[in-house]
């Protein structure tokens, strides 16, 4: 059993659908009245361990969501402001994407101290395609992420974006940072 927590004030057109669903008992959520909902409290038990389990386990990436979810259903952040662009190629990549000179570098195959260069000297024209393309992953994904999160998501996988890139796929890790951009995180 669950039951709303409502609080006077302005109400949303066409949130009520999402909010006359089973989990609430199909009882009337208060926007009639012009209340909103400010939190769901739940009186029943999550759900035993196996079944979270079991749905972490399945190859269903919506049960996967949904069991995580439970497990872990808020968790409290604070937002990082997003860093501006300065118009210098170097200083951008390095505060958006929130990569340190080191990572840079790797990805050329050049030294810490060359690429940290480029702030003061400028990004050599055969290195300026993938920085931009860097600037530009970390522009899409800055909003939801901080630069921080965009270092992590660059940083991930099995090879790593960071290592895809030096591997010279610019364009395809490019594309999929391009698949975010309407992604409610970004």
């Amino acid at each position: 059993m669950s039951a709303a927590i409502l609080e006077k004030g302005t109400w949303r057109a066409g949130l009520e659908e999402m909010l006359w669903i089973d989990w609430l008992g199909d009882r009337p959520t208060g926007w009639e009245l012009g209340y909103r909902v400010v939190g769901i409290s739940f009186e029943a038990a999550a759900p035993p361990a196996p079944a979270i389990e079991e749905a972490l386990q399945s190859g269903n990436l919506a049960s996967r969501a949904a069991a995580l979810a439970i497990e872990a259903p808020h968790v409290a952040t604070t937002v990082a402001p997003v860093p501006r662009l300065s118009g210098n190629l170097a200083d951008d990549v390095h505060a958006v994407a929130g990569l340190t000179w080191a990572q840079i570098a790797d990805i050329f195959k050049i030294s810490e101290r060359a690429a940290a260069g480029w702030r003061t000297q400028g990004v050599p024209g055969l290195r300026r395609e993938t920085m931009e393309a860097l600037r530009a992953i970390g522009v899409i994904l800055v909003g939801g992420l901080g630069p921080a999160g965009v270092a992590e998501w660059l940083g991930a996988g099995s090879p790593s974006r960071l290592q895809r890139l030096r591997a010279g796929e610019v364009a395809a890790v490019a594309g999929e940072a391009q698949s975010y951009r309407d992604a409610p995180a970004t």
